[in-house]
């Protein structure tokens, strides 16, 4: 089923890529209305992927100094796992690449997607502004008051 919106996913991973990478992918690729954003130091220029994921190439002081500059604050760089905490800045931290999008969120890639659509239709992406509040998926809308709460 087709949807209305578009919607991005972002992912940042740093360090060595998961073994189960190539399985996430394949899952990903059931969903080509959404876009999965990797950033990740790592070559990916030899993965095959799906074309619904695009991989960005960042160090992860890069992604600090982003974060320094949104919240005019002094971010010192930090162990790559604290970015799950900033998850929810992920629409301000990552703003100029996800501007087309209706929403935005995150995902873990050890989670295997069956077809999103089904179950996140467009009468739910209607209603509401957040979608989900555990950490491994959840959806925002893509408007300022939510990106800047």
């Amino acid at each position: 089923m087709k949807t209305k919106f578009t919607k991005v996913l972002i992912i940042p991973y740093f360090g060595g890529l998961p073994a189960h990478l190539e399985l996430w992918m394949k899952s990903c690729s059931y969903n080509v209305d959404y876009t999965f954003l990797f950033y990740t130091d790592v070559d990916t220029s030899q993965i095959s992927h799906p074309k619904n994921i695009i991989f960005k190439h960042i160090q992860l002081h890069e992604i600090w100094g982003r974060l320094s500059a949104k919240l005019k604050v002094r971010v010192f760089d930090s162990a790559p796992y604290k970015l799950c905490d900033l998850r929810p800045a992920y629409g301000e931290i990552f703003g100029d690449d996800i501007k087309e999008y209706d929403f935005w969120g995150y995902c873990d890639t050890d989670l295997i997607f069956g077809t999103i659509n089904d179950f996140i239709t467009d009468d739910i992406l209607e209603r509401y502004q957040k979608i989900f509040n555990l950490g491994h998926f959840t959806l925002y809308r893509h408007i300022y008051e939510i990106n800047t709460l």
